[in-house]
């Protein structure tokens, strides 16, 4: 058994132990360990491969194989240098881009709220009138249930000779008519009466909860607190008081993104036919606010950096 541990070699390179292109490396700046075992006949162990280490690498462990070796070339070797720091200097630019377009937009809406509050949203004038007519027909359904639950609960009945099978009774008698005896509805149990008149009345408080929803979540206004970490939302809710609530910027979130380029603001949606509001959100809350895209925005292009996240 025959075993060469290490050498450093002055004139004798690499490509002549090998057979290979001597190596543009320096010949004494290079250190080269060569492990061989020979063996005789019947042997398993086998040859490991040789560990060539360079003054500027950082694994000075690093296995190469001679086949490796045969495969490379210094315009490969360059060339793969080449692309991994051009690679590298795109990561840190790409990363650099990223971080100075944050550090700007935190700028310019520290500086939009540093001195007081910016109005950033209001709706078109014509909302007004819809709110009114929200409320209205929210009205008139709880006076409709109302009326249906109060004649519910003076007139129902379980008796089945006054079912909607039977022929209705005879009517009551006129003033001074005599000789007809006036006929006595039996009413159900008061327990039954009050039952039904009161799910008749809960159905109109749903009806009309659902109508009124449209406006206590439809934006009125929205501001930028100052110091532009914080927004306070201004809803159509005016029963019994004008509604608004304050909330940090980064809890708000919009999945639909509001500057689309298409209409005289460049706000409108893209299909036609499509709804013109979108719908801005809190984390902490289920129901989100309705944003009227007609409305007037201080800058869309702001809104969609603050508020526009479609993940």
């Amino acid at each position: 058994m025959i075993r060469i541990h290490s050498f450093t070699p002055s004139t004798l390179g690499l490509g002549k132990v090998v057979g290979l292109a001597t190596p543009t490396v320096n010949a004494s700046a290079a250190r080269f360990r060569f492990f061989a075992t020979a063996s005789g006949r019947g042997s398993t162990k086998k040859t490991t491969p040789f560990k060539y280490s360079h003054p500027e690498s950082k694994n000075p462990n690093a296995t190469l194989s001679p086949s490796s070796i045969a495969t490379s070339s210094p315009a490969a070797a360059t060339a793969a240098t080449s692309a991994a720091t051009t690679g590298s200097w795109t990561a840190k630019r790409a990363a650099a881009g990223s971080a100075g377009s944050n550090t700007n937009f935190s700028r310019q809406l520290a500086d939009m709220c540093s001195k007081q509050d910016v109005v950033f949203y209001t709706p078109p004038e014509t909302l007004k009138k819809t709110f009114w007519l929200a409320y209205a027909t929210a009205g008139l359904q709880l006076i409709f249930w109302g009326n249906i639950a109060q004649y519910a609960f003076t007139h129902y009945t379980d008796n089945p000779m006054f079912s909607a099978t039977q022929p209705p009774p005879p009517p009551l008698p006129l003033p001074g008519t005599e000789g007809i005896e006036p006929v006595d509805v039996p009413l159900a149990p008061l327990r039954t009466r009050i039952l039904i008149s009161a799910g008749l009345i809960g159905t109109g408080l749903v009806i009309a909860f659902g109508i009124c929803a449209i406006p206590w979540r439809y934006v009125t206004q929205l501001t930028l607190l100052r110091g532009g970490t914080q927004v306070r939302i201004e809803t159509g809710r005016k029963f019994p008081t004008g509604y608004h609530r304050v909330y940090p910027i980064q809890d708000m979130q919009c999945r639909q993104q509001l500057l689309t380029n298409v209409g005289p603001q460049g706000t409108s949606p893209l299909k036609e036919g499509s709804s013109a509001h979108i719908m801005l959100g809190s984390k902490k809350e289920r129901m989100a606010f309705f944003v009227d895209r007609r409305g007037s925005f201080k800058d869309t292009k702001l809104w969609d950096k603050v508020f526009y996240r479609p993940y």
